[in-house]
């Protein structure tokens, strides 16, 4: 059993999949260091269950700082190095735009674990499963 510490944040949430869920794959929650995200993420959620279009996620075990990016991810088994953004937790989706594949286009909401507010709860973000091929 992982030990917690009172030095460790975790950032928790509901995920609404909407559209068609994918024959294979895994979709998980990740929370990235950087901006883009680059490399492999700072931690990931458990993988999301097939075919349930509203499930809650936590990420655990979170270094205090900043995570500028929590992204909603779906990786093909056929090619592991390459992911689909299926969304972002933003500030304010009402406001975006969305780009050609249907994203919207905005600049991701930081989370920054700290003394202050190591939980993060109520992170709801939204997965748009028609961009997977």
């Amino acid at each position: 059993n992982p030990t917690t510490s009172n030095n460790l944040g975790e950032i928790s949430g509901t995920v609404t999949f909407v559209g068609q869920w994918p024959a294979t794959g895994d979709i998980q929650v990740s929370a990235w260091a950087s901006w883009p995200p680059a490399g492999p993420p700072a931690a990931a959620s458990e993988v999301f269950t097939s075919g349930i279009n509203s499930q809650t996620y936590k990420i655990e075990g979170l270094s205090k700082g900043d995570y500028p990016v929590l992204t909603l991810g779906w990786r093909d088994p056929a090619n592991p190095q390459g992911a689909l953004v299926l969304g972002v937790y933003w500030a304010n989706a009402d406001s975006a735009g969305v780009d050609a594949t249907g994203m919207p286009n905005v600049t991701p909401a930081a989370i920054n674990i700290s003394s202050d507010k190591l939980n993060w709860n109520n992170v709801d973000m939204k997965a748009n499963l028609n961009v997977v091929p």
